[in-house]
């Protein structure tokens, strides 16, 4: 009798599901993810035995760098178009668009007030090398508070929400660059705010 052949299964797997899967699965994390911006400062922050996470939504953030050089961004660009609107309102500028956007880019910036206008009509590629120098912040020149109650305004009205205040100062910041910008909180009435630090070990964790 004639033996009975038995079909031979192909070996080959259809991956045509598994790449459609790589790619919605690779497109939903580009979209999802927040890539951290390239701070306009560089600064190595003090440490500390406090473990309290600062949220990364709202934020409102104060840089001294060691060169007393005062730094400010906020983390959603809403309330950074409509802020330096109305900063332009109040120091009656006109603004384009154009530079509207350039400046909506920034998350982090630190210049005076007769250099933004400059500083917004570079090419992208001139404004990453430009060297901001802080904003005044002292005795004699002090813009520093309209930025913060333009900022904190402008938020509220886009998200109807407060800006949560943090500032990040370097650890080898000098005193009197640290003290302006805490006492344009205090004349501002400004109370509830956050320090930036490293986590380091607390010895009294480590004590049996």
């Amino acid at each position: 009798m004639p033996k009975n052949k038995i079909a031979r299964k192909s070996s080959k797997i259809d991956m045509t599901a598994m790449v459609d899967l790589a790619f919605l699965l690779l497109t939903f994390f580009m979209l999802a993810t927040n890539f951290k911006a390239e701070e306009a400062a560089k600064v190595e922050t003090p440490g500390s035995v406090s473990d309290t996470v600062i949220p990364e939504r709202d934020i409102m953030m104060i840089t001294v760098n060691d060169s007393g050089q005062v730094f400010l961004g906020i983390d959603n660009r809403d309330s950074r178009v409509t802020m330096i609107k109305k900063i332009a309102s109040v120091n009656k500028w006109q603004l384009t668009e154009d530079e509207v956007k350039a400046f909506s880019l920034e998350t982090n910036f630190g210049m005076s007030f007769s250099e933004l206008k400059q500083w917004m009509n570079l090419s992208p590629a001139e404004r990453e090398k430009y060297t901001q120098k802080g904003i005044p912040c002292d005795t004699l020149i002090n813009e520093l508070p309209q930025w913060i109650m333009q900022g904190r305004y402008a938020h509220k009205e886009v998200k109807e929400a407060d800006l949560r205040l943090v500032i990040k100062a370097d650890k080898n910041t000098k005193f009197p660059a640290f003290s302006n910008v805490m006492e344009t909180l205090r004349e501002l009435r400004v109370h509830n705010f956050a320090l930036i630090t490293t986590l380091e070990n607390d010895p009294r964790k480590s004590q049996p």
